[in-house]
């Protein structure tokens, strides 16, 4: 069910767990009666509708798996699909965006990374991002370290970073330093490099402020 559903499906799992201890300890064992019974039963039968109704159905999602998206980077189940095309990245094809004029976010990521996949939900993958993306023509690379790929690691320590999460936003003008992200991120930070990236003027006026 992907990396964006394992917390749900493990809260299922401990709901289902604490509903039995609910029917083994007060039930089974103790042998309620009455108006005890009633409760313990009562409380059993809405651990369980809480797993089911809440968890299972709305959160997880249950019955539609998501499917291997095609053409993705890693080939990996995604949890939620991704409203942004990503492509591959390589060092050259960086290089090779930023040299025809388009504005470029660099996401290095992993599947075990807890905090890329929140940057990923709350400030990425997410609606006004990808509008804005599409609007300036902006392309997106995703630098999958999930299998701690040499070659990433070494951008990383370019980066003065040991591992990820790492977001880096290029310029459209090639002879500005990239623009690196904080560890945690917002939706109004990746906005605002976004367009500084596709505004060559601002991009230079906050490199002559910074020096």
């Amino acid at each position: 069910y992907g990396i964006d559903r394992i917390f749900w499906l493990g809260l299922y799992l401990v709901l289902v767990a604490l509903s039995f201890w609910i029917f083994g300890e007060f039930i089974q064992h103790r042998g309620a009666s009455g108006p005890r019974r009633h409760l313990a039963t009562a409380m059993m039968v809405g651990t369980l509708a809480l797993a089911y109704f809440w968890v299972l159905e709305r959160e997880v999602n249950w019955r539609t798996p998501p499917q291997r998206q095609a053409g993705s980077v890693s080939g990996r189940f995604l949890g939620k699909a991704s409203l942004i095309d990503w492509q591959t990245w390589s060092r050259e094809a960086v290089d090779q965006a930023v040299a025809s004029g388009r504005p470029v976010l660099v996401d290095f990521t992993a599947l075990w990374c807890a905090t890329c996949q929140d940057n990923k939900r709350r400030a990425i993958n997410i609606q006004v991002v990808a509008d804005k993306m599409k609007s300036i023509q902006a392309v997106a690379f995703k630098a999958d370290f999930t299998d701690e790929d040499p070659v990433i690691a070494d951008e990383l320590a370019r980066f003065n970073r040991a591992a990820v999460p790492l977001v880096v936003v290029y310029s459209v003008n090639p002879e500005i330093p990239p623009r690196v992200l904080p560890e945690f991120i917002t939706r109004d930070t990746v906005l605002s490099a976004l367009e500084w990236a596709a505004n060559p003027m601002d991009s230079l006026a906050d490199t002559a402020r910074d020096r």
